[in-house]
């Protein structure tokens, strides 16, 4: 594989942890070393962050800007590239999974005013994997909702936003991400067990 970085990309409800957990399965059942990663998280401090974040009990989070959530991810993903090189150096034949990554950054942060953007511009190629391929997952709103009423945990902080509009927007986003996507996938037409097959042929 000329890949060490699969990342997993989409909207909430896409299915990314889904697929995420379902190419992890396969790739180990063939003999592959795989580490799975979820954005903001991965490292002690990376997974703090998760929390600040994220979680919509966290009274730090209140009041928060977008231009400070940004920064906030893109401090958890410097702790987590660090990580990911640290095992690369030590197992370089390791596959990383990753449920979302910088994308994600740029859709829910960044493409939300001129300033973030251009703070986003400096630091998006600098924190994201060389060796990487990147899978966006698309779905409706629609599916959207109904996949996040049977997820276990509930809602985070950010899904809450999600109104048709809002999610609109962010699907919009995501193809005007910088550097663009090696595969994009209707999760609406294609099966689970479709979407692993095929980011399994682009990976060979």
């Amino acid at each position: 594989m000329n890949s060490t970085y699969v990342l997993i990309e989409g909207p909430d409800g896409s299915g990314k942890s889904t697929v995420c957990t379902a190419l992890s399965e396969i790739l180990q059942q063939r003999g592959s070393k795989v580490l799975r990663l979820r954005e903001p998280g991965g490292t002690p401090l990376a997974e703090h962050i998760r929390d600040v974040l994220l979680n919509d009990g966290n009274e730090l989070s209140e009041g928060m800007d977008s231009r400070t959530e940004m920064l906030l991810f893109l401090a958890a993903r410097s702790s987590t590239m660090t990580a990911y090189e640290r095992v690369l150096d030590q197992e370089n034949d390791t596959l990383i999974v990753a449920d979302r990554g910088y994308p994600s950054t740029y859709v829910y942060q960044a493409g939300l005013s001129d300033l973030n953007a251009r703070i986003y511009q400096h630091t998006w190629e600098a924190l994201a994997p060389e060796r990487r391929l990147t899978i966006l997952l698309t779905c409706s709103y629609d599916t959207s909702v109904e996949r996040r009423k049977i997820r276990v945990g509930g809602e985070d902080r950010i899904e809450k936003r999600l109104t048709r509009e809002v999610f609109d927007d962010v699907c919009r986003r995501y193809h005007e991400v910088p550097g663009g996507f090696d595969l994009v996938i209707d999760t609406e037409t294609n099966s689970v067990s479709d979407v692993v097959r095929q980011i399994l042929a682009k990976l060979a």
